[in-house]
């Protein structure tokens, strides 16, 4: 089998299992821990699923076989559910661990497989914006299904265990320092920089959008729907148009769109389409600043999720459709972006256009 058939099934199979982790965890986390400390489960959990990714990306970095990682968080998710009904703290760290085990495996087994690419990246990210989506529908619509997902992450985990076996992962060999690149003069860990902090932005501006048509079932649906075909399209514009074109050109597009967006459903699905395109393009430059530590990248970028949903935890977080502030977040996202290209292209990013 060739270095590209190989890649080819480790991206399908993560992308599609990555699907059925985030509606396990997010099904759990809506449906089965207790009502009178829930924000305090949601909080663990999104630092256990996000901001450990980057210690264990660390950790990813110096194995041969990221898809270890990502067998073993399937089965943590699965265990979650038995472990709540008994220890709801324990379920808890369990499914975000579980999560970014699986996650980080995932990441960094695509990555590797697909150096020199973003497109891969965005369609193995792109899923799971689907299943949180309906993870939450279905612990809304009361859905007998708590014993019917830990079965179907162990089936996954099966999976993962025999595409990890064909793929022969042990043939990457780790730098012992990790294969952190970022230079002396210090341009690329300024890039990196503004990088972090434009994943930052886009993790709360997702959450402070409130379009006043998403409501029902289709709308919001389609709405999502466009979260996700931005991450998975993303990659193929930076692939074509360079990172600092793809940035300009979709999230001018996404800014233009949002000017409509309060009154049109149409446009606000294609502004979040637009605006998503930026997430396999960032994390395809932190990809390529830090060399071949890419479980350290991968990491970095779902801590930046993390930082971004701290923000909407306090009692004066805005939720707005207003263009007077969205257009503006646009217009500073793509300046972040682009300053950061250009920085880490600088310092020596042969690999960052």
């Amino acid at each position: 089998m060739t270095a590209a058939a190989r890649g080819g099934t480790t991206l399908t199979a993560v992308s599609a299992i990555h699907f059925f982790v985030d509606l396990a965890c997010i099904f759990l986390v809506t449906s089965s821990f207790p009502a009178e400390n829930w924000l305090f489960y949601v909080v663990l959990y999104n630092f256990c699923a996000f901001a450990l990714q980057l210690p264990l990306g660390v950790v990813c970095d110096r194995r041969s076989a990221p898809l270890f990682p990502a067998v073993c968080g399937c089965v943590l998710v699965a265990l979650a559910y038995p472990l709540t009904a008994f220890l709801p703290i324990g379920g808890c760290l369990a499914a975000g661990l579980g999560n970014a085990l699986f996650h980080i495996g995932g990441g960094v087994a695509v990555m590797r497989a697909f150096p020199k690419t973003a497109s891969p990246l965005g369609i193995f990210v792109s899923p799971g914006a689907l299943g949180v989506f309906f993870g939450v529908f279905c612990a809304r619509e009361g859905l007998a299904v708590t014993y019917l997902f830990p079965l179907l992450l162990l089936v996954c985990a099966a999976v993962l265990a025999v595409v990890r076996k064909r793929e022969g992962e042990g043939a990457f060999v780790p730098r012992e320092d990790g294969g952190l690149s970022l230079s002396p003069g210090g341009f690329a860990a300024a890039g990196a920089a503004l990088l972090f902090f434009a994943v930052v932005l886009r993790s709360w501006f997702g959450l402070i959008v409130t379009l006043p048509w998403k409501t029902g079932f289709l709308l919001p649906f389609l709405f999502v729907v466009g979260v996700a075909a931005g991450k998975a399209l993303g990659g193929l514009v930076g692939d074509r148009l360079g990172l600092r074109g793809g940035a300009v050109t979709t999230l001018a597009l996404s800014a233009l769109l949002f000017l409509f967006a309060e009154g049109s459903p149409a446009a606000g699905i294609a502004a979040i389409c637009c605006y998503n395109m930026t997430m396999p393009l960032t994390l395809f430059a932190l990809g390529e600043i830090c060399g071949e530590a890419k479980g350290f990248a991968f990491g970095l970028t779902t801590f930046a999720l993390f930082l971004g949903t701290l923000p909407t935890l306090l009692p004066l977080s805005p939720k707005t459709a207003d263009p007077a502030l969205l257009v503006p977040l646009v217009v500073l996202a793509a300046v972040l972006i682009c300053g950061g290209v250009a920085l880490a292209r600088k310092g020596g990013g042969k690999g960052v256009s």
